[in-house]
């Protein structure tokens, strides 16, 4: 299973390089990593064991910005949304303007925003993080420092958020 980005069409084809397609294995680009940390979370809490591994792709890890600059996002969002979404993603070295998903709502960027990680105990379920050195989106050494502890963490030198060699907009 594979939960995609905030604003982002569903595309684990972007992923392929790094991509286990094995039915047990759950994986999350981004926003899509949040959601597979929950459910990793619950299938923990009621005791099953479905998931073997969890791959995040540049997990949306914003560590401790301060409240304003949660609101001056959610503002330039209300403000523009199609503008909001595009320069986001453009500044995250998005691929192609085809993969947008114009229908992302506010309440998915609240909730990418303010998303607060927890460490989980993963016994016997496999961790694999990806992250580009330099991803302009997360906090990178912040990801780097908290999920090392609990699984594999790549560190992909000189890529962006969609784990992509670092260019400024258009890419080539």
């Amino acid at each position: 299973m594979f939960f995609s980005g905030f604003c982002v069409k569903g595309k684990r084809e972007l992923f392929y390089p790094f991509l286990d397609d094995s039915p047990l294995v759950a994986a999350g680009f981004s926003f899509g990593a949040q959601k597979v940390w929950e459910l990793v979370k619950r299938e923990l809490k009621e005791g099953r064991g479905e998931i073997r591994k969890i791959q995040l792709f540049s997990p949306a890890f914003f560590g401790n910005r301060p409240r304003r600059w949660i609101e001056v996002n959610i503002e330039g969002f209300r403000k523009n949304r199609r503008r909001y979404i595009l320069q986001f993603l453009k500044k995250a070295g998005l691929p192609d303007l085809n993969l947008i998903d114009w229908g992302c709502r506010e309440e998915e960027l609240f909730q990418l925003l303010t998303y607060r990680w927890e460490r989980l105990e993963l016994d016997g379920i496999e961790l694999e993080v990806f992250l580009g050195s330099e991803d302009p989106i997360i906090d990178v050494e912040g990801a780097f420092n908290f999920f090392k502890e609990m699984g594999v963490v790549h560190l992909l030198n000189g890529a962006d958020h969609f784990l992509r060699p670092f260019t400024t907009w258009p890419p080539n």
